[in-house]
């Protein structure tokens, strides 16, 4: 964990994100300004909308790859009361170390499509780092593969002053959606790098890799919590 630590501050001070570093959760005002300063910031990567599509995932060399899947039920009300969830961005209910800030509030049913957005996450309880990102899609029951169901996605992308270069997708699918049950899944996945030249990169992803890990999993345990809560309620 020591050499973590160590790797995260030596990259991280080549990026701008090392600025907003504090030991302590930032509060809503400071993140506030700060997605105001990030609206029309460029991305940091040629790779936008790579994750977009459900029956393609292209990594590109050099870029790290992250799944993770967890079976939430079955059937229509399963599939919409997860959606409502994944959208209210209640996944990250359960995540202590980690927030996603949207600009406006970024809810309800108006399309996230566009929208600014900031994360922050406690990394290895020495500070509170706080990321831009903007919201590059939000699909809606789209068909899956082959016409075995439906899914409905949104996905974050990485801009310039990230300490990562990357994606996030999140998303819920229905399968054989209209026939029968049919099983419904919380799939989340990510393609991601350091920023900054080579030996920052690589310093930068040892010391991330288990926290996107810590990330992934802690999101899927709360989708699946509150999909059984939901099942279980009279």
């Amino acid at each position: 964990m020591r050499r973590a630590v160590a790797l995260l501050a030596v990259a991280g001070a080549a990026s701008a994100a090392v600025k907003t570093a504090r030991p302590y959760r930032h509060k809503p005002t400071y993140v506030a300004n700060f997605m105001e300063r990030m609206r029309g910031v460029e991305y940091n990567h040629d790779f936008v909308g790579a994750t977009a599509d459900p029956a393609v995932f292209d990594v590109p060399k050099g870029w790290r790859p992250n799944v993770r899947r967890v079976k939430l039920g079955e059937g229509e009300a399963c599939y919409r009361a997860a959606v409502a969830d994944m959208r209210a961005w209640r996944m990250l209910d359960g995540v202590g170390w980690a927030s996603v800030y949207l600009d406006g509030g970024g809810r309800g049913d108006a399309s996230l499509e566009g929208v600014q957005a900031a994360t922050q996450a406690r990394c290895y309880r020495v500070a509170w780092f706080l990321n831009p990102v903007r919201v590059v899609y939000d699909q809606r029951d789209s068909a899956l593969p082959e016409a075995k169901g439906i899914y409905s996605a949104v996905a974050f992308s990485t801009q310039k002053g990230h300490l990562l270069q990357g994606e996030e997708r999140f998303a819920v699918e229905w399968h054989n959606a209209g026939n029968g049950p049919g099983e419904v899944w919380f799939d989340l996945r990510s393609i991601s790098r350091g920023s900054g030249p080579f030996p920052i990169r690589s310093a930068l992803m040892l010391a991330v890799k288990p926290l996107q890990r810590g990330f992934f999993t802690d999101q899927a345990r709360t989708m699946l919590r509150l999909s059984e809560e939901k099942a279980e309620a009279p």
